[in-house]
């Protein structure tokens, strides 16, 4: 499968580096202004762009909102100087899969493209890998990518799902703020907003699954400890029916 990404990017320096690391597994073209980024979105018809917020002629927001117009099913991954209330909003409600702040390594750009190809293949029966597979079941849920409280979720998930223990506040918060690049505090919260917000607005049905009703007939959002060791219980099984999936063939 030939995966299509473009890079719109205004410092073709950072835009080249990343290409070097991806052009083995993907057919790339690069633009440096928000004209050309458009242009390019109708001939190439990428699968993933890396879209520069700060883009000359036409901004990277007025190009996010054309791409949605047109091509909703398209992966975006901004990259920004200026991550503000406002801003994030905007991205949220334009659907990106992820944000960036600026300055940032071209390993954490790469790495979140790699992600989204992954994801979007649905390779039931591929090695397990944890990473993807947590991804995987924090968007059944509903979590949303790109934001702060996402990431939060996703290695408070993972942390547990690989056994860090002895109290979530004292081992596994203080593991994933190193991993965020934040305190424990935020962590907190990060995921306990992620798990409001999925819950909330997320995929009813597949939360029941593993959130049930209780004797009183009603469901209640889990808690942030309650809710990681669920869910990593979860990813344990889905490891194992891999596992026997595999030896069945």
């Amino acid at each position: 499968m030939v995966r299509r990404l473009l890079i719109a990017e205004t410092v073709q320096t950072f835009a080249k580096a990343v290409a070097k690391q991806l052009k083995e597994e993907f057919s790339i073209q690069s633009c440096s202004d928000g004209e050309a980024a458009l242009k390019a979105i109708g001939r190439f018809q990428p699968d993933i762009i890396l879209l520069d917020l700060h883009l000359p002629k036409v901004d990277g927001l007025d190009v996010l909102r054309t791409i949605r117009g047109c091509h909703p099913q398209v992966k975006v991954i901004v990259t920004s100087y200026l991550c503000d209330d406002w801003v994030c909003k905007e991205l949220e409600r334009l659907q990106v899969s992820y944000l960036l702040s600026k300055p940032c390594s071209v390993s954490a750009v790469v790495s979140r493209i790699w992600d989204l190809a992954q994801l979007s293949e649905h390779p039931d029966l591929q090695e397990w890998n944890e990473e993807r597979e947590t991804n995987r079941i924090l968007l059944e849920l509903g979590f949303r990518m790109g934001f702060t409280r996402y990431d939060c979720a996703y290695y408070g998930l993972l942390l547990k799902y690989r056994g860090v223990d002895g109290g979530i506040s004292k081992c596994l918060y203080p593991m994933a703020a190193k991993l965020c690049m934040g305190n424990v505090q935020q962590v907190e919260k990060g995921i306990r907003d992620a798990i409001k917000d999925a819950w909330e607005n997320g995929n009813r049905s597949v939360w029941e699954v593993y959130f049930p009703a209780g004797r009183d007939g009603q469901t209640h959002c889990p808690t942030n400890e309650v809710f990681l060791a669920r869910m990593a219980y979860a990813l344990h099984q889905r490891r194992q029916q891999t596992a026997l999936q595999r030896r069945a063939q």
